[in-house]
């Protein structure tokens, strides 16, 4: 793991709690299925798990937006 860090699920919970669905695709979660956890800068590039590092993504843009650095603002 680039860097050592971690997030806590407790931080993730309140990351979550700010966005009311997709941010790239901009669906809600009950249309698009639960979040993903994307790196905005992915750890192949020297991003890090950090929660400032971490956007909920659909798995569908996740999976679209592959290792591209992207932050999606707060939908």
């Amino acid at each position: 793991m680039a860097g050592g860090v971690r997030h806590t699920q407790d931080k993730w919970g309140l990351l979550l709690a700010s966005y009311s669905g997709c941010p790239r695709c901009r669906q809600a979660w009950d249309e698009v299925g639960p979040p993903t956890g994307d790196h905005v800068i992915s750890v192949h590039d020297g991003g890090d798990d950090s929660i400032s590092n971490l956007q909920p993504l659909c798995c569908s843009c996740n999976s679209r937006k592959q290792q591209h650095s992207e932050r999606f603002p707060v939908y």
